[in-house]
């Protein structure tokens, strides 16, 4: 029989069974093709490479910003519906670099601080392509260390986790649609179930990082030793030092930015600001019985 001519609920278990097997393989995979836990003890790491070990160029980014933020070596100013941050030229960071990881850090550094002049975040990571030379010397040196996946075994595992999340739509839900349809059959629940396929897809596509084992188990480590920070930093933040705050945005995100007096939070997440003026506001909520409802557009009916 051919399975095309399945009745429409037995067709969809068999396309869930498809989607779960899928599912299964690329755990499968991702378990047998990263490099196993053989270390006994965790590398040292500086504060900006478990940025990128977290989330890749952009946690190594946003931990360096937040550093040279709580350093004071950009200054946050919020004017008018912007919050930029620009360099603040009576201070240096005066460094000295003691070892690879710290050199790579200050070039990073240095290389924000050429670049920011009023800018926002999102014009950070708009030049993300200026600090590709030392993203790659952290990616390098976490290679060697074990705690990334090698460039070649990525670009296998991406390909393969791809290939089995497009399978059941391409072969099997996408002709069965056709099929359905032609036939003048409804075919929502099979789209939306390819539609969820395509998805992860996507989002395997879209990844950039992979961690090894030993990159996992680094990385929670830290987040137990240091659990600590999070309170620390929201509740006295200028008793830290920059390593401390890059340390603290690359563990636990912007949220631990909260409370903190050096305008951080605001610099990476900028409040959102309303549109309508109070006046404005006052004037459609009196003709509307007291509320906008969301706008000064109308009183929606």
């Amino acid at each position: 029989m051919n399975f095309y001519d399945l009745p429409g609920p037995m067709f969809l278990a068999l396309y869930c069974g498809a989607a779960f097997a899928a599912w299964i393989m690329t755990l499968v995979l991702d378990q047998i093709m990263r490099p196993q836990d053989n270390r006994a003890n965790s590398p040292d790491l500086h504060p900006y490479e478990v940025g990128y070990l977290a989330e890749g160029e952009e946690g190594a980014l946003r931990a360096a910003a937040a550093s040279l933020i709580h350093r004071q070596l950009l200054s946050i100013d919020e004017s008018g519906s912007s919050i930029t941050a620009s360099v603040n030229r009576d201070l240096e960071i005066g460094e000295t670099p003691a070892n690879e990881a710290d050199e790579n850090a200050l070039e990073l550094d240095n290389k924000i601080l050429s670049l920011a002049n009023a800018s926002s975040w999102s014009d950070l990571r708009s030049y993300r392509s200026r600090f590709k030379v030392p993203m790659e010397k952290m990616r390098r040196r976490l290679d060697r260390l074990g705690l990334l996946v090698s460039v070649e075994r990525f670009a296998l595992i991406k390909a393969a986790t791809i290939l089995l999340w497009l399978a059941p739509p391409l072969f099997l839900g996408i002709p069965k649609i056709m099929i359905g349809a032609s036939r003048g059959k409804p075919v929502t629940f099979l789209v939306l179930l390819c539609g969820i396929s395509l998805v992860l897809a996507w989002y395997a596509a879209k990844k950039k990082l992979l961690r090894s084992h030993l990159g996992d188990r680094v990385l929670e480590e830290s987040k137990k030793r240091n659990t600590g920070l999070r309170t620390t930093f929201s509740a006295a933040s200028q008793t830290l030092t920059g390593a401390d705050a890059a340390l603290a945005v690359a563990l636990f995100g912007m949220p631990v930015l909260v409370g903190s007096s050096s305008g951080a939070a605001q610099f990476f997440q900028p409040p959102v600001r309303s549109n309508c003026s109070s006046s404005g506001c006052s004037s459609c909520g009196s003709g509307c019985g007291g509320g906008c409802g969301g706008g000064c557009g109308g009183c929606g009916g």
